[in-house]
């Protein structure tokens, strides 16, 4: 039976942003942490009321 570690990051932006900037930043963190194993779960869009999205990640432990 695998065990998982979980990790939850937030991605912040300026509310103003261009839709374009806002996907790169989630790419490029999105990248760095797979670089690490760490394995997209779930994406929460919270842009409206943060100004950024909450990222849920799993990696065996």
């Amino acid at each position: 039976m695998n065990k998982w570690r979980y990790k939850v990051e937030r991605v912040k932006f300026p509310m103003w942003s261009k839709e374009n900037d806002q996907t790169a930043l989630i790419q490029e963190k999105l990248t760095r942490l797979g670089m690490e194993s760490w394995e997209l779960v779930n994406v929460i869009d919270v842009s409206m009321l943060t100004g950024g999205v909450t990222i849920y990640l799993k990696r065996p432990y």
